[in-house]
């Protein structure tokens, strides 16, 4: 068999054509299309429903983004502390 036939035979068995008609995919076309709507609209009606200026969501967002490092910076210290004093008392037994 030539490679030219192998990509023949290759093409006939996907059937390009019959996967367009098919009704899995309408309903996966109409499903992504009724995804991308819905984020637009949830979109704007979040920017006519928010209750601050952007610029006062965003300094909050970003200051409860520090307290958070900062308390996960504090907790990974703690047990890194009650890890150690740990090993310590099991390598003196």
């Amino acid at each position: 068999m030539s490679k030219d036939s192998d990509v023949e035979d290759f093409e006939e068995d996907l059937e390009f054509d019959d996967l367009d008609d098919s009704p899995e995919h309408s309903a996966l076309a109409g499903f992504v299309v009724g995804l991308l709507v819905g984020g637009i609209v949830g979109a704007g009606v979040m920017l006519f429903a928010a209750p601050e200026r952007g610029s006062v969501t965003r300094r909050r967002v970003k200051r409860r983004i520090e307290d958070m490092s900062d308390d996960a910076g504090d907790e990974l210290l703690k047990q890194r502390r009650r890890i150690r004093k740990r090993l310590k008392r099991g390598f003196k037994r």
